[in-house]
């Protein structure tokens, strides 16, 4: 899963989740009485909190998209394979808790 408890990894899952509302009022970070400004101000961990539900529903890491294909694959299977692996070369030096980029998969 992606971890907004890192900051560069919250500012663009934050902003993605600005992007794909087309109206603040849908978005879930702010309210009618306090915008999303003044909750990442005051409130830093109902941000991180808020954020890191919106990428848990729509986001995959690599680990996610091959636990599709192979479910019965064991989490210490990931510490001894690398990405690049399965999905090649344009993943080198990924982690295996990256957001998954389809357009990596396709290039193989």
């Amino acid at each position: 899963m992606i971890d907004c408890n890192k900051t560069e990894v919250f500012l663009r899952t934050k902003r993605k989740m600005c992007i794909s509302f087309n109206d603040c009022a849908d978005c879930p970070l702010g309210t009618e009485e306090i915008s999303c400004v003044s909750v990442l101000a005051t409130m830093p961990e109902k941000a991180i909190e808020i954020v890191q539900e919106y990428a848990n529903k729509n986001f995959m890491t690599y680990k996610d998209k091959v636990k599709i294909y192979f479910p019965q694959i064991k989490d210490e299977v990931f510490e001894f394979i690398r990405v690049d692996s399965f999905f090649g070369d344009k993943t080198k030096g990924k982690s295996w808790e990256d957001k998954y980029i389809e357009s990596e998969d396709k290039e193989k």
